[in-house]
């Protein structure tokens, strides 16, 4: 307003891949359901879709959401990893991955892999 110029910038958040493995082990109760891989990947989208710039991806709190979207499991087995390259799979662990204040965790369906012991 008094015609002074001011220099704004801004940076991006930079991107890391999330990948993730499921083992799944159903139950006895007989409720485990045909979808159940979409229903795993859409807990864990959903879950990362909560997160925000620097905020740190938990793999335990991946549990409760996947527990809440498929029924009848008796154990869930979750290991998770993050790359900078999106086509770059990166090796896994039950463990958190921390996540840079200028960074941003991704999720998406196609990193992340399920799989079910048989009952």
């Amino acid at each position: 307003s008094e015609g002074v110029q001011q220099s704004i910038s801004f940076s991006r958040p930079i991107p890391l891949y999330v990948w993730a493995q499921v083992v799944l082990d159903p139950d006895a109760t007989g409720d485990f359901p045909d979808g159940y891989e979409s229903a795993v990947q859409d807990a864990i989208v959903g879950y990362g879709n909560g997160l925000e710039v620097g905020d740190d991806v938990y793999y335990q709190a991946l549990y409760g959401p996947i527990y809440r979207n498929v029924p009848g499991l008796e154990l869930i087995t979750v290991s998770i990893g993050a790359s900078i390259d999106a086509n770059t799979e990166p090796s896994y662990a039950e463990a958190n991955i921390e996540v840079g204040a200028n960074e941003i965790a991704l999720f998406d369906a196609s990193r992340i892999t399920v799989t079910v012991n048989d009952v």
